[in-house]
């Protein structure tokens, strides 16, 4: 089994050996080994069958005394497949130095930062890759170096960041399940950077909280997070050849409480070139509280999502009605839970969705997600994942 490692997390990978190794409390470490599986509904020809068994490594690092006047955090996460071997991978999702000075924030090094309100879809949260082997939802990203600096002021908060070493998408073995149709090749990518992964790309935002309300727009200047596809033949097979261009976006998000309500909506306009697009998706959550009589809220959920980029490069939701509902128990284990079920109104394909979790005792947890797919048509992007529907438990322990 091959552990992958790209150009840029080796360089990380020595950078957090270096800071690791020090004079480091006990207390400052913590971790978490999770054993997983997921189980398919249905047989392929593909390589990857039924039953997928994983194990996962998280570890965090916090020291509580300061290094150069500044906080540093570190997390590592390493997964080891039985089945697929381009899941077996490892990232440094975090080693960041921060330090605050009155008004001003400054942060160097890897980090994960996130943008956007929606719940179904994050199309406006461009600063990290999406580790697309964890999750085909796209929630799970990969560490992105940084340097950023941000003012907080009473007309908002402004933040610059700068972002060197470029991180391709991970996908999985051109064999494997979950994956694009025609199959996307993992090994190989095209650039529209002349310096490929090692273009620099800059985000400039701006952002302010209110009472009951919060809003940001930004402007960024870069390699797009999300490549489409170029068909290409290899051998005697099609496959899809990944391709980053060079974007100029300019984006929105926004959301505001009324009472039970809150209203949510991000958008983007984006620029390649000769070729120009746009997307936004929006919605409401309307919460019951105290359901039954109990400390439980259920939310119901409801957006609309729409997006203009071409060739796949917007994923597979692209003109969907979303619905869920959001349960939270309020109890000591933290039960919580959210249904989704995504149409889109072109092809009628369908997507639905499943997340949950509940402690168990201090040191476990418990884990529950399920993906479907059904109506797929051909030539959908998500027509290779047509018999992937499928249902993962996993199982954490707390070091």
């Amino acid at each position: 089994m091959r552990v992958r490692w790209d150009t840029s997390t080796l360089l990380l990978r020595a950078a957090a050996a270096l800071l690791l190794w020090g004079d480091a409390h006990p207390q400052d470490w913590s971790a978490a080994v999770t054993g997983e599986v997921r189980v398919f509904a249905q047989e392929t020809d593909s390589e990857i069958r039924r039953t997928d068994p994983s194990l996962v490594v998280e570890v965090e690092y916090r020291p509580r005394e300061h290094v150069a006047g500044g906080e540093v955090r570190a997390k590592g996460f390493l997964r080891l497949d039985g089945q697929d071997g381009h899941r077996t991978h490892a990232d440094l999702r975090q080693l960041v130095w921060t330090r605050e000075e009155g008004d001003l924030d400054v942060k160097v090094g890897v980090d994960t930062v996130f943008w956007g309100v929606t719940e179904f879809d994050h199309m406006i949260d461009i600063v990290n890759q999406t580790d697309w082997v964890e999750d085909p939802r796209g929630t799970e990203k990969l560490g992105q170096p940084m340097v950023a600096g941000a003012f907080h002021s009473g007309v908002g908060s402004f933040e610059l960041l700068l972002l060197p070493a470029f991180r391709k998408r991970t996908f999985p073995d051109l064999s494997g399940r979950l994956q694009t149709y025609p199959p996307t090749d993992p090994a190989h990518e095209d650039f529209a950077a002349p310096n490929g992964a090692n273009h620099v790309d800059w985000v400039g935002r701006w952002s302010y909280s209110g009472t009951g309300w919060d809003v940001g727009v930004y402007h960024f200047e870069g390699t797009s997070r999300s490549p489409r596809f170029l068909l290409t033949i290899e051998g005697t097979q099609p496959v899809l050849l990944p391709r980053y261009d060079l974007v100029s976006q300019d984006a929105f998000d926004g959301q505001v409480a009324v009472g039970h309500w809150l209203w949510k909506m991000e958008g983007f306009y984006q620029h390649d070139g000769a070729r120009r697009y746009a997307g936004a998706t929006g919605g409401f959550e309307y919460t019951f509280t105290g359901v039954g009589g109990t400390r439980a809220d259920c939310g119901l959920v409801g957006e609309l999502i729409r997006d203009h980029r071409p060739d796949g490069a917007a994923g597979y939701l692209q003109n969907e009605v979303a619905v869920g509902v959001r349960l939270a128990a309020n109890d000591v284990s933290g039960t919580e839970a959210i249904f989704g079920w995504l149409t889109n109104r072109d092809d009628h394909r369908n997507v639905w969705l499943l997340d949950a979790s509940r402690r168990l005792g201090t040191v476990w947890k418990l884990g529950l997600k399920a993906r479907g797919f059904r109506h797929v048509p051909r030539g959908d992007v998500l027509f290779g994942s047509r018999d992937d529907s499928y249902l993962q438990i996993d199982l954490t322990r707390f070091l």
